[in-house]
């Protein structure tokens, strides 16, 4: 599990001299592969017009029988369904800081230790892009304790609660929540 760790340098886009950026893995020596050299360039526009790849994070939360889920607020793609706590990377930001920005801002849980787990990567249609997207999901194992309460005024998600797993037949979860469950190695039957 991790808790610290010293952040990466990115160059502006606009300053020619410098790198366009400089990335520290942030999980195991075998990140340093062709997965990882993906995601460092998930936060960059393509040139030639195609809408950007996506990079997200997301935190597997889960104790004794239930799963910490969020359901997604009207007006997001997905309303009303269920997913984890987590979400964008913005430009120039850590995925590590992104995740710990996003289960807060969802939870009102503050992220302590946590461990990378690996990586869903996916391409769905993008209906404002009216083209492919290419979406990069990092999934990390997030211990959390607590009762959460969504903290982010008019967020993407409008309530967060632990969810029993004899309940996620009865809810509807979107793709990620059983991929992300397989990375971490948890079964569950989800029809």
């Amino acid at each position: 599990m991790r808790s610290a760790r010293s952040g990466p340098t990115h160059a502006s886009p606009s300053d020619s001299r410098r790198p366009k950026q400089r990335t520290q893995c942030c999980g195991p020596d075998s990140l340093r592969s062709t997965a990882w050299r993906t995601i460092r360039r998930a936060c960059y526009r393509p040139p030639d017009g195609r809408p950007p790849e996506q990079a997200l994070t997301y935190g597997v939360a889960h104790h004794d029988d239930s799963i910490l889920l969020c359901r997604i607020a009207p007006e997001y793609p997905g309303e009303g369904r269920w997913t984890l706590p987590g979400g964008g990377v913005q430009w120039g930001e850590h995925p590590e800081d992104a995740l710990k920005r996003e289960v807060f801002e969802e939870t009102g849980l503050e992220l302590g230790t946590f461990e990378f787990l690996g990586v869903d990567s996916r391409i769905y249609w993008d209906e404002h892009y009216q083209s492919d997207l290419h979406i990069i999901r990092m999934i990390y194992r997030t211990p959390l304790e607590g009762e959460p309460e969504v903290t982010e005024i008019d967020g993407s998600v409008d309530e967060v609660r632990w969810v029993r797993f004899g309940e996620t037949n009865e809810i509807s979860v979107v793709n990620l929540v059983p991929a992300a469950l397989e990375i971490a190695g948890i079964e569950q039957n989800w029809e």
